[in-house]
């Protein structure tokens, strides 16, 4: 009996042991998780250049006015801009602007809450420095979808297209830029897909480069709403090194939300292109400026957001 009771109590000890062994081996497995690759940032870029006489330059998603509770209402970017300009928004604009140095074209597209729109001068022609890239970019986008292109092809410098793509939007990078313009997708390319984009006053023929804020906005403001035919994935990419944007004192520096934006800056030339997410949801802001200075730019887009009631 004695040994029948020490048999019973050895059998379940080591069921014990063997349940606490799986148990801890579980959980080893559930913290574990392997290492990825960190992300180098490379320094910040000095002042942009360009090369002479270039630049360096299905279905529509459904728009549903009901959202769910607590969440602001979408809408759809071409029924925004297909709508009047809000005239007191204009207004505001205008007063924003009056009596700052240099020159402005400002566009305001509200993707949520009432939906508005507003401009001043947006569809006046500008250098667009390195906001160019963000053409570039949908482009490149487009060519990987359809095959065409590979992330891991090599760009320029050892970069491969996954770095070169990220380069050139959060850093600004010139030579991946360049050489995706000019060898890798071409700038007959870029100028065809424009019209996708919303952008009709934008120009890449040689001598005569330029973009408007109306245009990068437009652009923008189809990109969040899922109107440019690219997959969810692509949009990710662009929006994810927008948001680390390595040139913060624009509008960043003037608004409450999470901000994506690309800028440029070249020869007296600051722009700031931005899709903005905040507690009322999403808007859109471009500002582009000649003789202006990156506080100017920060204090329009304070203005601007307070002008919202957001």
């Amino acid at each position: 009996m004695k040994k029948t009771l020490l048999g019973w109590g050895l059998f379940v000890a080591g069921v014990i042991v063997l349940v606490s062994a799986a148990m801890i081996g579980g959980g080893l497995a559930l913290v574990h998780q392997p290492d990825q690759e960190e992300r180098e940032v490379p320094a910040p870029a000095q002042e942009e250049t360009e090369p002479e006489d270039e630049p360096v330059a299905g279905d529509e998603p459904e728009n549903d006015p009901e959202a769910e509770e607590g969440e602001p209402a979408a809408h759809i970017a071409s029924e925004v801009l297909a709508g009047p300009a809000d005239t007191d928004l204009n207004v505001r604009l205008e007063e924003i602007l009056e009596g700052r140095p240099g020159e402005y074209s400002v566009s305001l597209i509200e993707l949520s809450g009432e939906g508005r729109h507003a401009a001043y001068s947006a569809d006046a022609p500008m250098e667009p420095a390195s906001t160019y890239k963000l053409y570039v970019a949908y482009s490149a986008l487009k060519q990987v979808e359809a095959g065409e292109l590979a992330w891991d092809q090599a760009i320029a410098d050892g970069r491969d297209l996954d770095q070169c793509f990220y380069d050139m939007i959060a850093v600004s990078d010139n030579p991946c830029a360049e050489e995706l313009l000019y060898d890798v997708v071409g700038r007959d390319q870029i100028v065809a897909d424009l019209p996708e984009t919303g952008a009709e006053t934008t120009s890449f023929e040689v001598g005569d480069v330029h973009t408007t804020a109306e245009d990068l906005a437009g652009m923008l403001a189809r990109w969040e709403s899922g109107e440019l035919p690219l997959d969810t994935e692509s949009d990710a990419v662009l929006m994810d090194a927008m948001a680390e944007n390595i040139h913060r004192d624009g509008i960043p520096a003037g608004v409450s939300g999470d901000v994506h934006d690309k800028v440029g800056f070249i020869d007296g030339y600051l722009h700031d292109a931005a899709v903005i997410h905040d507690e009322a949801g999403t808007w859109v802001l471009t500002i582009l400026t000649e003789g202006s200075s990156w506080d100017e730019i920060a204090e329009i887009a304070e203005e601007a957001e307070a002008a919202l009631g957001r």
